[in-house]
């Protein structure tokens, strides 16, 4: 197997693109691992008895020991979080020309996206080496959103809760002026913890004052089945706006409610074949989930919500709007004084208390915005996890 920096490429790749070629790679420290374990098998196999020795046997015990030791560290499985990762080798050409250069400024503001933007539901940088044209990042065992198009089917909590974590990740980035360009479930990765994780920022854009280019002025901004009308043609690198981001998000959403692969170009969510209404007539929250699309899946860009930011506004509101609609049983509980009152509502997702105050009129009505969550729930393929 060929090596870089000491990392060893496991093939066959996990994927090719334009760019460069993507490998599972087995860190240096496990690769240490493994050689230190066969050196200790080998020796510990010569030191086994042996009757047609004339000298004393050496310690049976301790060279078994040894033995399957050495054994169990080569037979164990490499450790996703710690011991793999994620190479990325960039083909660079290395003749001086302009597109060798361009390239290269490429992979190196996608590594620098990626050491400036530290947040939980982004892909983490390992290590990278720009003059050997090559990085690192973390590997996930478990694919991808396309890997896994039933994931979040017909579940609309669910899916909002996990559609949320990657909007804040793009919220993060839009706010560091970076632009992703390339938002599509295959680059949603499925963390070991069921999180959603945001990578591939190969033709991320930064947006600063000089308008640094990443790509070529009329480069592709996109994959053509997830980009937003307004970003096929005659498109400038200079001109790349968060909308671009905005677009795709809706259509992921839409895939990740919807359960199918895509919603193909000039199609949007509500034409006959793609609404989600008919495949779950009545199933709460699918009006929810129209609302938000409204907002991203638009012809016209005047129309599209202006960057991640906003889109998390709405994620948000439909969220709170979901849980307070499926709301179970409301208690009031009051004090000996007969003053103040306390209106406990458990929720789907929650446990609220919302104080409660005489008005002038005798009325017990909230008092002004206190209502608190006493606990919440975040839900999951495998049930309700309690988080707070």
């Amino acid at each position: 197997m060929s090596t870089l920096g000491g990392w060893e490429l496991i093939e066959p790749p996990l994927g090719r693109g334009g760019q460069g070629t993507v490998y599972k790679a087995r860190s240096p420290r496990r690769i240490a691992a493994i050689t230190s374990a066969r050196r200790r098998l080998r020796e510990a196999i010569r030191r086994l008895p042996n009757p047609e020795r004339i000298s004393p046997p050496p310690d049976e015990e301790a060279e078994l020991s040894a033995l399957i030791s050495s054994m169990s560290e080569l037979s164990r499985p490499d450790d996703p979080a710690s011991e793999l990762g994620a190479l990325k080798k960039f083909d660079v050409p290395s003749d001086g020309s302009p597109e060798a250069e361009a390239a290269m400024r490429r992979l190196e503001r996608e590594v620098e996206a990626l050491r400036s933007t530290q947040h939980p539901r982004i892909l983490k940088l390992i290590e990278a080496n720009l003059s050997e044209r090559w990085f690192v990042t973390e590997y996930h065992s478990r694919g991808t959103l396309a890997d896994t198009q039933s994931r979040y089917k017909g579940d609309v909590p669910l899916a909002l809760n996990a559609f949320r974590t990657i909007v804040e990740a793009v919220a993060e980035l839009h706010k560091k002026g970076y632009v992703h360009r390339d938002i599509k479930s295959n680059n949603i990765f499925i963390a070991d913890n069921d999180t959603l994780v945001l990578g591939d920022f190969g033709i991320a854009f930064f947006e600063d004052d000089q308008h640094t280019r990443l790509t070529e002025q009329y480069e592709r901004v996109g994959s053509r089945d997830w980009m937003a009308p307004w970003a096929y043609t005659d498109v400038r690198v200079d001109d790349v706006r968060p909308t671009f981001d905005i677009f795709p998000l809706g259509k992921l959403l839409w895939t990740m409610v919807s359960g199918r692969r895509i919603l193909p170009p000039y199609r949007t969510h509500r034409d006959r074949d793609f609404r989600l209404e008919e495949p779950f007539p009545g199933r709460p929250g699918i009006e929810l989930v129209n609302s938000v699309l409204d907002k991203c899946i638009v012809t016209d860009e005047q129309n599209c919500l202006p960057n991640a930011s906003a889109l998390l506004d709405i994620v948000v509101s439909a969220i709170e709007t979901l849980e307070q609609a499926t709301s179970v049983q409301s208690i009031v509980l009051a004090a000996p004084s007969g003053d103040f009152r306390v209106l406990i509502t458990a929720g789907t997702f929650q446990l609220t208390a919302t104080p409660l105050r005489r008005n002038q009129d005798g009325e017990w009505v909230p008092e002004g915005q206190a209502t608190s969550p006493l606990a919440r729930w975040q839900p999951h393929s495998n049930g309700l996890i309690r988080i707070g």
